[in-house]
């Protein structure tokens, strides 16, 4: 290739390069970062080509800027839209701080002017490039609210005693644990598996006190979690499309783990996912999304990942949530993280840009609904980069 210098798109031959780019950001492991850039952007069911840009320095790969592909509805009469999420951002540590993030960034977008989309999404700017992405036109719809649940040593050894386990029970599940290899378990997965270890030894206990509908799983349903949102039914607010191929495709995530836990009568009415990182230290998970026809099958969700995971800490995005919700987090101990405040201390925020220079001064709406209307949008951390 005659370049050597500059942003050019991303093709295979610059794919082992990016690999051990990405270590600065995704981790060392190059055949997990193989698989992970495989099915983000391969494999994306909504982009035909991965949309990667890359910054070239006497041809190697400095930079990548990466735009997911994802299809976005919104309005009464689910007006589906596409759009490209920004996600990826790394730029090898010698160039840094020399303006590639910008360079990158609106190269992206300028080569996007005439495809089929308006807008780009970041669910997930980090708070080191918030206000690179606001000075370059970008704008915040407003603040994401995290609320989080936390175990004390108290509440996990009353949990102990009420399932009448003492702690030599525990022995054995962790030298189960410490012997992985016998079982097959790679070692990237020993966090993760240890982060879910007490859920799935729970399947199926404590009927009585969460509910004998709910049930937990390793893999999703996504024809079944489709039928359901579908038979919910939309408000109106924007949300991303949760179709069969959405959840086929999206928790083959290979950087998370997940938990599926179903309410099941005669169908199924409700579910909750829980999302860790694969390289977790500490039993820390996310809730990524959480539906039900009722309020009883949603706390009946939420109380059995909260009395058979044994967490440290359970987070989950809030801001759109409807009040009654909110109430039922923080019954449950949910409370709010105290958030930066200040210019300097950007909160996390969902960022929108225009595709096109030629927007900045108009409204960004989609089917008559303002995007920079926080009340307008039904978000979900299992929308966001890397969830």
């Amino acid at each position: 290739m005659s370049l050597r210098h500059g942003i050019v798109r991303y093709s295979d031959e610059f794919k082992s390069q990016v690999l051990k780019l990405q270590a600065h950001h995704w981790g060392p492991d190059l055949t997990l970062n193989a698989a992970y850039l495989e099915w983000k952007y391969e494999d994306n069911p909504y982009v035909k080509t991965p949309l990667i840009y890359l910054a070239l320095w006497e041809g190697d790969v400095v930079g990548m800027r990466g735009l997911c592909g994802a299809r976005w509805e919104m309005g009464s009469s689910g007006q589906a839209v596409s759009v490209l999420c920004a996600s990826d951002l790394v730029i090898a540590p010698a160039h840094r701080n020399r303006g590639l993030l910008n360079t990158m960034t609106m190269t992206a977008l300028k080569d996007l002017v005439n495809s089929e989309y308006r807008y780009v999404f970041n669910l997930s700017p980090s708070p080191i490039t918030y206000l690179s992405f606001l000075a370059m036109g970008w704008r915040s719809i407003g603040p994401l609210e995290t609320m989080r649940w936390q175990a004390t040593g108290g509440t996990i050894l009353r949990r102990l005693l009420r399932r009448g386990q003492t702690l030599r029970h525990l022995f054995p599940a962790s030298r189960r644990l410490r012997t992985g290899a016998k079982r097959k378990t790679a070692p990237s997965l020993a966090g993760a598996c240890r982060t879910f270890c007490s859920l799935d030894a729970d399947r199926g206990r404590e009927a009585r006190a969460v509910g004998p509908h709910v049930s937990v799983h390793e893999s999703p349903r996504p024809e079944a979690m489709a039928e359901l949102i579908a038979r919910i039914g939309s408000d109106g607010r924007m949300r991303h499309v949760r179709d069969a191929q959405y959840f086929g495709w999206r928790f083959r995530n290979p950087m998370s783990m997940y938990r599926f836990l179903f309410w099941e009568g005669t169908q199924l009415e409700g579910y909750l996912v829980l999302r860790t990182r694969l390289r977790a230290v500490r039993k820390i998970v996310s809730i990524v999304d959480w539906e039900a026809t009722n309020g009883q099958v949603r706390e009946e969700l939420l109380w059995a990942a909260i009395r058979w995971g044994d967490f440290a800490q359970v987070d989950i995005w809030s801001a759109t949530h409807a009040g009654e919700v909110k109430v039922l987090l923080e019954r449950t101990g949910f409370r709010r993280v105290n958030e930066p405040k200040g210019v300097a201390q950007p909160r996390p925020a969902v960022l929108i840009r225009a595709v096109s220079d030629q927007m900045q001064g108009s409204q960004w709406s989609v089917a008559d609904r303002w995007l920079l209307d926080l009340t307008n949008w039904d978000l979900r951390m299992v929308y966001s980069d890397g969830s």
